[in-house]
């Protein structure tokens, strides 16, 4: 059974952050500090945008909660950084507050809480248009975007990315205006416009070969690689993800690495070298699963179970897929949900109840989720 892979790369991987290091307030050595865990913070969003502002910049107590909350992100404690940025807005003001309402959302998007994340996303714009903080607006709608994108509410992610691109072209940023094109691409591609996803990538591509940003072109590699992908293409997929994959080893780019792998093996996968499919996936594994990046996480390990499925067995699929089902669910990716509860559906069939729910307490799941699951599956499609 040939399922239906679920690609890793989501869209441009590309953080835009506004960042002021040298300044009077911030001596050299911290802002080199500084700059370098928002560069890793950048790589680990990948997709979505992290915003600073003039938060850098800042002095007293907004400075210590602002960098209390940065190495809190860096350390993955999402909780404990909503603190401290919460805090800082007892001392902010103007754009800072865009900022921090930015970062107060990425925090709460990680760990799956996409309703607090779009409230704090809307605070944010509504901000930044009080202020006149357009890239701060961009910024918000870029990232709302993302949240309806990962929903499966590509009208109202099309239209937040339109939007992001106008004020782009507006302040002439390449960059930004490159993202944006990319990322309708992606929403695009989810949607089966694949030609119209084709042209999307190719004004993203020019725009990044013209400015020599690697990072993002390798990103806009990756979505093209994928789109050929679901034209039947695999020669020019492959293509595509090798370049991205080389040019992210070349950066040092450990996610995006990572990302690249999962999808050349989904390729391999859909060309029947199995072995070298699961070679890839298990390395990609790997660093999400040390990265914490749940979602991309999820998708190696669904994409594991498919390839399980395609080797004849169905416990080890069961294993891998119900823990994608569980961070997909945790994350509210419904699109990802469904694909993988039909795969899931599928083994039921094949294995019947007792094996089924034996795999998946071996997966960590207890005797009585799993029943539940296994009851919920009776009939689906």
């Amino acid at each position: 059974m040939v399922g239906t892979l679920i690609g890793v790369a989501l869209a441009v991987v590309g953080i835009a952050v506004s960042v002021y290091l040298y300044t009077r307030s911030a001596s050299k050595q911290q802002a080199e500090r500084l700059e370098q865990k928002v560069d890793t913070l950048s790589q680990r969003f990948g997709q979505l945008q992290l915003y600073m502002a003039e938060l850098p910049q800042s002095r007293g107590a907004l400075r210590t909660s602002f960098e209390a909350g940065v190495s809190s992100m860096e350390a993955y404690k999402w909780d404990e950084a909503i603190t401290h940025f919460k805090d800082a807005l007892k001392h902010a003001s103007g754009t800072q507050l865009v900022a921090l309402y930015n970062l107060i959302g990425l925090c709460h998007f990680t760990p799956g809480r996409l309703d607090e994340s779009l409230a704090a996303w809307e605070e944010s714009r509504r901000l930044a248009r009080d202020f006149g903080d357009r890239n701060g607006e961009a910024r918000a709608l870029g990232n709302m975007g993302t949240l309806w994108q990962g929903r499966g509410e590509w009208d109202k992610a099309i239209q937040n990315f339109e939007a992001a691109l106008a004020i782009h072209r507006d302040l002439s940023d390449r960059i930004g205006e490159g993202k944006d094109l990319g990322n309708i691409g992606v929403v695009l591609k989810s949607k089966g416009e694949l030609d119209r996803a084709l042209e999307y990538d190719a004004r993203a591509l020019a725009a990044f070969e013209s400015l020599g940003a690697r990072r993002e072109l390798a990103g806009v590699l990756g979505n093209i690689g994928l789109v050929w992908q679901m034209k039947h293409d695999w020669d020019k997929a492959l293509e595509n993800q090798l370049r991205s994959l080389q040019i992210r080893r070349d950066l040092g780019d450990r996610k995006g690495v990572a990302t690249a792998l999962a999808n050349v093996g989904g390729i391999y996968q859909l060309k029947g070298d199995r072995d070298k499919a699961l070679e890839c996936h298990s390395e990609a594994l790997n660093v999400f699963t040390e990265l914490k990046a749940r979602q991309e996480q999820a998708r190696v390990l669904g994409n594991i179970g498919m390839l399980y499925e395609d080797m004849g067995r169905p416990d080890e699929a069961v294993r891998r897929l119900v823990q994608a089902y569980d961070i997909f669910v945790g994350l509210g990716s419904r699109p990802e949900t469904t694909e993988v509860r039909r795969h899931l559906a599928q083994d039921l069939t094949q294995l019947g109840r007792e094996a089924f729910v034996a795999a998946c307490v071996s997966a960590g799941k207890d005797s009585g989720e799993a029943t539940a699951l296994a009851d919920s599956l009776v009939g689906s499609p």
